[in-house]
């Protein structure tokens, strides 16, 4: 009988049993649910700054960490926005960029004072923290603009009903913070109760915003809310915009363009995004939208692979000249739609 390393065994069971390598916890970060991930974000931000309020030490470098992780309040609260009344995409959007920007901006502006500049005195401080304060009242107003985009087009009530509990919940912690807590006068109940009052305020729109997660999840269209009742109309009107997505892909301008991405169509449409994609899967016979482009360039590629007029253009040449980057993911969309490979197709 072979004996058993009891120690080796151990230490294999404490290797399973280990924290998660980066790479996992990476790939875990890219399956997540963008709303929710969006979420957690803004949840970080949320505790981070008001940990930092009540952190004694405000020149450590803990301090200053929780400080930057609490900046962009406003910023996330857009992105989230965003994300449940117009496109789950966004993450993928160049919008994306506009997050850390902000976020510097504010932590920028709330370290300041604690290195070694003068406020009272600096004038560039004073139109420093003007800016910060500009950028985030604009990005409070964008967050109405998402919530309200085509309100009047909403035809279903409870989503009309959802619309406005979102706007309230996070117009009512923000009116206190900002109207009423923030610049109170000495010895008045505001000043007194600053800390707590912002607190409750910050925890407020947390659970707040996590319901309106929970609730988009939930419901039963998860791109975006319906805009249009089952009937006649509605049906026309998606038949109409297949019409359009059809006609603009089949634009040799379009078509070939490289990276092309459904926001690219939508935009070119004058439609929204969500619309464009439903549209895609529910009135044409096509999975998503790079199933309907593939197919529509390896329509134009067989085309030009069959013209005796195009024999001198080598395969990479009409796969460039179709929009796709490469030659490999073209010999495999090549492939799937028509059981061969272009130079297959080339000789017969």
């Amino acid at each position: 009988m072979i004996p058993v390393n009891r120690q080796f065994v151990s230490e294999q069971e404490a290797k399973s049993l280990s924290p998660l390598s980066w790479s996992i916890v990476f790939e875990r970060i890219k399956t997540t649910n963008p709303l929710k991930l969006i979420w957690w974000c803004l949840a970080i931000c949320i505790l981070s700054a008001t940990w930092a309020r009540y952190t004694s030490d405000k020149t450590g470098l803990s301090h200053y960490l929780l400080v930057v992780l609490g900046s962009g309040g406003c910023a996330w609260f857009w992105l989230l926005s965003r994300s449940l009344f117009r496109s789950r995409q966004v993450l993928q959007t160049k919008t994306m960029l506009l997050v850390p920007v902000v976020i510097a901006i504010e932590a920028l502006e709330a370290l300041m004072p604690h290195s070694g500049v003068n406020a009272s005195s600096n004038e560039f401080y004073r139109v420093f923290t003007n800016v910060a304060a500009f950028v985030c009242i604009a990005f409070i107003v964008y967050v109405w603009h998402e919530a309200l985009t085509d309100y009047k087009k909403i035809r279903s009530k409870s989503e009309r009903r959802f619309r406005i509990l979102f706007l309230s919940g996070f117009s009512l912690p923000v009116a206190v913070a900002v109207l009423w807590v923030m610049g109170a006068e000495a010895n008045t109940l505001a000043e007194k109760w600053n800390d707590t009052l912002l607190t409750a305020c910050a925890l407020f729109g947390l659970a707040g915003s996590r319901l309106a997660v929970e609730y988009r999840l939930r419901s039963s269209n998860t791109q975006a809310p319906s805009y249009a009742a089952n009937g006649p109309e509605s049906a026309e009107s998606a038949q109409q915009l297949a019409t359009q997505i059809i006609q603009a892909i089949s634009d040799e301008a379009i078509l070939t363009q490289a990276n092309l991405k459904v926001a690219d169509l939508a935009k070119h449409l004058g439609e929204q995004e969500y619309k464009v994609t439903r549209c895609i899967t529910s009135q044409l016979p096509y999975r998503n939208f790079n199933h309907l482009l593939n197919h529509h360039r390896i329509e134009r590629a067989m085309g030009l692979l069959q013209d005796p007029n195009k024999k001198h253009l080598n395969v990479a040449t009409i796969a460039y000249d179709c929009g796709f980057n490469s030659l490999g993911p073209f010999n495999r969309a090549f492939k799937q739609h028509t059981g061969m490979t272009p130079r297959e197709l080339r000789q017969q």
